[in-house]
C-alpha cells in the first residue's frame, strides 16, 4: 500500500511539473500574441487615426471571435484564412451583400464645360433607391416601428412633423399604410489650406417618416 501511494504521489508530482513546464513554455508565445494584437490596435489609432471607441470595439470583437472559435472547436487555421480574405474590399462587399443585404453604390461620371470653358469630368455615385428601401424595410427594428400603435395627437404639444396640420389632415399622409419618404439635400465644401482649392460635394439623402421620432433623428435613420 505504501509503494502504491508513493507511486501515485510521484505521478502527481511529475504531472504537475509537466503542466508547470507547459505553462512556462506558453507564456512567451502568449506574450508574442499579446504584442502583435497591441501593435495592431496602436497602429489603427496612431497611423490610421481610428477613434479610441473603434479600437475598443475591435479589441472586444477579436476577443469574442476567438472565444467563439474555441467554443465551437473550429480549426484556427481555417478561421485565419477566412479573416485574411477580408483584406480584399471586393471580398468584404461580396460577403456584406450575401449576409447583410448590402446595396452597393453605383458610380457614374459625365463631361461638362466649366466657367473657364475647359472640359471637366464630374463624378458621382448613388445607391439605387428601391433596393435601399427594400433592405431598410427588412430590418427588424424598422418593422417594429412600422407596427407600433399610432400616438394620440395632443394639441398642446407639437413634437414632430406628424403633429402638424398637413400630416393630420392629408388623406394619404394620415394613412399609416403609406410609406412617407422625406428627401433632403445638402452640400459640403472641403478646402485645401495649402493650395486653397475647394472641392464641393453635393448629396441627397432620404429618411422614412414612418419611423419613430427617436429613431428618425439618428444617423442610422438617414439613407
Amino acid at each position: 500500500n505504501i509503494d502504491i501511494a508513493d507511486n501515485e504521489i510521484n505521478c502527481e508530482v511529475e504531472m504537475t511539473d509537466n503542466n508547470d513546464a507547459d505553462e512556462e513554455q506558453n507564456v512567451p508565445d502568449l506574450k508574442v500574441i499579446e504584442k502583435r494584437v497591441l501593435y495592431m490596435l496602436l497602429k489603427l489609432q496612431v497611423i490610421y487615426n481610428v477613434s479610441e471607441m473603434a479600437v475598443d470595439f475591435v479589441a472586444k470583437s477579436l476577443s469574442d471571435i476567438l472565444n467563439a472559435v474555441q467554443t465551437s472547436n473550429i480549426d484556427v487555421g481555417l478561421v485565419g484564412n477566412v479573416i485574411r480574405k477580408f483584406g480584399s474590399s471586393y471580398r468584404r462587399t461580396q460577403k456584406a451583400t450575401e449576409y447583410f443585404q448590402y446595396v452597393q453604390p453605383v458610380h457614374k461620371q459625365y463631361e461638362t464645360i466649366n466657367q473657364k470653358q475647359k472640359k471637366k469630368i464630374v463624378k458621382y455615385s448613388y445607391v439605387p433607391f428601391l433596393l435601399s428601401l427594400k433592405a431598410f424595410l427588412a430590418l427588424p427594428e424598422v418593422q417594429d416601428d412600422l407596427n407600433r400603435p399610432t400616438l394620440q395627437f395632443n394639441s398642446k404639444k407639437i413634437k414632430d412633423i406628424t403633429d402638424g396640420k398637413f400630416a393630420r389632415n392629408h388623406p394619404r399622409f394620415n394613412d399609416p399604410t403609406f410609406l412617407k419618404i422625406e428627401l433632403n439635400s445638402d452640400d459640403l465644401a472641403i478646402s485645401n489650406p495649402v493650395s486653397h482649392r475647394c472641392h464641393t460635394t453635393f448629396f441627397f439623402y432620404w429618411s422614412l417618416l414612418n419611423l419613430s421620432r427617436e429613431h428618425r433623428s439618428k444617423q442610422t435613420g438617414m439613407q
